[in-house]
């Protein structure tokens, strides 16, 4: 079953390696936004089943467009990733909605070394 994944990052390099990662898996299609307002707007259009996305953006932040999208598509999976290293938040649930906080700058090398 393929899954449709939403990237969102305004860092061209940091979108990019994630898009990559998602490339290796045939099953998943990949789409891309620049920022919390062309996500929200593309997931109207695509309706991925997963969003990654960044917190801090210009314009529509990823925390406003993680809750525009669980208030509209409640079934919508999402993935915060940010550069921020705050440990207090990862793991739990946040009020927007995300299941999942992963401060970057301990998941790139992960994703760097497969």
């Amino acid at each position: 079953m393929a899954v449709k994944v939403l990237v969102v990052d305004d860092d061209d390099d940091i979108r990019a390696m994630v898009v990559d990662l998602l490339h290796t898996d045939p099953e998943i299609t990949v789409i891309e936004a620049v920022n919390g307002k062309d996500a929200v707007d593309l997931a109207g259009r695509e309706r991925p089943q997963v969003v990654v996305t960044d917190i801090m953006m210009p314009g529509m932040d990823g925390l406003e467009a993680t809750r525009h999208l669980k208030r509209v598509w409640p079934e919508t999976k999402v993935v915060v990733v940010t550069g921020f290293t705050h440990k207090t938040r990862t793991g739990r649930p946040h009020p927007s909605g995300e299941r999942m906080h992963s401060s970057a700058s301990t998941t790139c090398p992960r994703f760097c070394s497969r």
